[in-house]
């Protein structure tokens, strides 16, 4: 994996295609994962309509983890890819505020029982 260079576009193979997007044979010891996401800004109904085992692509890596000794690819251009990235990040960091405020956290179901209790209780005081 060391000899797989961040950002720079390689060709590869499409060793396995998944649901989720397909594994790509760089010439690593690892497949790079290329997720359905990272293959076109169009949705993908139907991967095998994109990629198929044995087909040859360019892609570039985007992430290496050498501990859990896996590599994520990517199609897209770099701006798409800051992009997702971007938007992934602020995922995150909603999920975990919400799992922090999660004793706060509502329902619109909890605030409108709420105000209908306040009016009921309003109305018996008259």
């Amino acid at each position: 994996m060391n000899e797989i260079p961040l950002n720079k576009e390689i060709q590869g193979t499409v060793a396995n295609v998944v649901a989720y997007g397909a594994f790509i044979d760089v010439g690593a010891d690892v497949n790079a994962l290329l997720h359905i996401s990272r293959i076109s800004q169009e949705r993908i109904r139907n991967i095998r309509e994109y990629l198929n085992e044995g087909d040859k692509v360019w892609v570039h890596i985007i992430d290496k983890d050498e501990e859990k000794k896996s590599m994520a690819a990517s199609m897209l251009d770099s701006e798409a890819d800051q992009y997702l990235e971007k938007r992934s990040n602020q995922m995150k960091k909603l999920k975990e505020k919400a799992q922090f405020d999660d004793n706060e956290l509502r329902s619109e179901i909890e605030y409108f029982e709420e105000a209908i209790k306040e009016m009921e209780e309003s109305l018996k005081e008259s």
